[in-house]
């Protein structure tokens, strides 16, 4: 599943890249329209601007998120599967979660 995201194909924050990465189409389409705003929207173009790049997670964070969510998945009570407890019967500490990150 796809996700809205900013782009690592950025020219200032990433937000018309990960716009077209989305919608699958060029960069510099989404670019043009963008710039059209800022001329002819009396400043909307900035302001939707500047909201996307607050509100939109950056590529690296998104897959970060993921990554602590499947964990904590595997590890609830009510999930299936050996992931929740170690082989000792005890449950995963903080040192491997951090070393899960450290790949």
């Amino acid at each position: 599943m796809k996700k809205l995201q900013r782009s690592n194909n950025k020219i200032i924050a990433g937000v018309c890249g990960g716009i077209a990465e989305y919608f699958n189409i060029d960069p510099v389409i989404v670019r043009l329209i963008f710039v059209v705003l800022v001329l002819f929207g009396f400043g909307t173009g900035i302001l939707i601007y500047l909201i996307a790049a607050i509100i939109m997670p950056s590529s690296n964070s998104v897959s970060n998120y993921d990554d602590i969510e499947n964990m904590k998945r595997a590890e609830s009570p009510d999930s299936e599967g050996s992931g929740r407890n170690t082989k000792e019967g005890q449950p995963h500490s903080d040192k491997d979660f951090d070393s899960y990150f450290k790949k």
